[in-house]
């Protein structure tokens, strides 16, 4: 076997895969397949590694699925360290059962390098989508959210809703009314069920209507002499997967082009969630332009250009702003110092 998809279909076992770096979606079979063959580069790395979820279902039906959380290294291309999948299939076949079907995570060794347990959010998008995919019905927390955003029992009374209600609702917001329901709740959400909805839905699809109402709602934060952070954080995030693409855009203009824009963590969720955008070259050159003045300096730079060098369908784009003759002192001066971390490194 040369790949843990066959392996692991060999053993009896259905697989679905689903990327759980910088955003909770599903892999296609063969798309993974051509990934462990170095066929093709991993389209989503963080932090040079690919992350991911991997659902068995044993074939034969009675036996409930088992959930792994590999993440792999990746070379400097964006393909996968061969070597280290196949460490981790020795490992595999080792703690392989005696009925030949695959063992389940914690017979891997809990100090197994290749595991890893996702944040809270990001299990509750994992559930969410895995639920979704097979057609099953989604949590109790759904409802008790949906009732939530009609505003009826006031919009204080969000304490006790859980995330899984969040995730289930950002993988289904083509269901029933739930579009013209949440656009109409964007507006009024305090802070804390704001944020934590901005978590969910960068791994869903929103519509025009909620683009909408999370764009007037991020554009009243940034007009502020000190917008908030948390809130210009949310609203890139819920934005990160909007059909679109105009609105999306506008967003990340408009808060790049604000105070919010120099602090790390706008920024991390502008190179995680929306890296797709950096493909547009004023939002790549406002971007680059705002990384270079950061509030948490050089050290921050390098980490997250580093990481975004990675991406594949943005590499060479960045590369290119790199050279970039017309880019300003501050971004010069901040290309050198981390050309010149590489060569200490």
């Amino acid at each position: 076997m040369q790949t843990l998809t066959e392996f692991l279909e060999t053993a009896g076992a259905e697989l679905r895969i689903i990327e759980m770096g910088r955003r909770v979606q599903r892999v296609p079979r063969d798309s993974f397949l051509a990934f462990e063959r170095a066929e093709r580069p991993w389209p989503w790395p963080l932090l040079r590694q690919a992350w991911f979820g991997v659902l068995l279902h044993p074939r034969g039906g009675g036996v409930e699925p088992h959930v792994w959380f590999l993440r792999l290294p990746l070379d400097e291309l964006g393909g996968l360290v061969q070597a280290a999948r196949d460490e981790f299939l020795q490992r595999l076949a080792e703690a392989l059962g005696l009925d030949g079907r695959p063992p389940r995570p914690e017979a891997l060794g809990r100090d197994n390098p290749r595991l890893f347990q996702p944040r809270e959010e990001r299990m509750a998008a994992f559930h969410a989508r895995v639920a979704r995919d097979l057609r099953r019905p989604a949590s109790v927390h759904y409802r008790t959210l949906l009732k939530y955003l009609t505003g009826e029992a006031g919009w204080d009374a969000w304490r006790g809703l859980g995330l899984q209600g969040l995730a289930d609702l950002a993988v289904r917001l083509d269901e029933e009314a739930n579009e013209r329901l949440l656009a109409g709740a964007v507006p009024h959400l305090p802070a804390e069920p704001f944020a934590a909805l901005g978590a969910a839905l960068e791994n869903g699809t929103v519509g025009t209507a909620v683009a909408e109402a999370l764009l007037a709602r991020a554009t009243r934060n940034l007009e502020l002499g000190e917008p908030d952070t948390g809130a210009a954080v949310a609203a890139v995030r819920a934005m990160a997967g909007a059909r679109g693409r105009g609105l999306r855009n506008a967003l990340l203009l408009r808060t790049l082009a604000s105070p919010a824009a120099r602090q790390p963590e706008v920024l991390a969720a502008i190179a995680g969630r929306c890296w797709e955008a950096l493909e547009e070259g004023d939002i790549r050159r406002a971007f680059l332009e705002v990384l270079a003045a950061n509030r948490s300096g050089q050290p921050f730079f390098n980490e997250c250009l580093a990481d975004l060098l990675f991406v594949p369908g943005v590499r060479d784009s960045l590369r290119a702003s790199l050279r970039d003759p017309d880019r300003s002192p501050a971004l010069a001066a901040a290309i050198g110092g981390l050309f010149s971390a590489y060569r200490t490194d």
